[in-house]
């Protein structure tokens, strides 16, 4: 899966919230688990890659505003905990940026 793996932060006096790339492995992966957990799977294995960022320009509302997203690859081993929510997942994506493409998961069996 290549994702975005971000948190959001409220800045004081902010209504909205703003997402923060998470730039270490270690919280890369904590985030990974925490979606995993949410989207029927649990994960046994995983092998991080950081791919850098990925500029995009969105158009709204007559402005456009410059993106950058960090893009992240996870490859690895996962055990099916809640087939439903998966399915669910798959149809949907995971995480932020899925409009840009992120956050899409490839499956496969495993070889018995």
């Amino acid at each position: 899966m290549r994702a975005n793996p971000t948190v959001k932060k409220m800045p004081e006096g902010r209504k909205h919230g703003v997402r923060h790339g998470l730039l270490n492995e270690e919280q890369q992966i904590g985030w990974l688990h925490r979606k995993a957990k949410q989207a029927g799977f649990l994960v046994h294995s995983i092998v991080v890659t950081p791919e850098g960022s990925v500029s995009f320009v969105k158009a709204d509302g007559g402005k456009q505003y410059r993106l950058s997203l960090l893009s992240v690859r996870f490859d690895g081993l996962l055990e099916v905990t809640h087939p439903q929510r998966l399915r669910e997942t798959l149809a949907k994506g995971i995480g932020s940026a899925k409009g840009f493409g992120f956050g899409l998961l490839s499956l496969a069996r495993t070889a018995r």
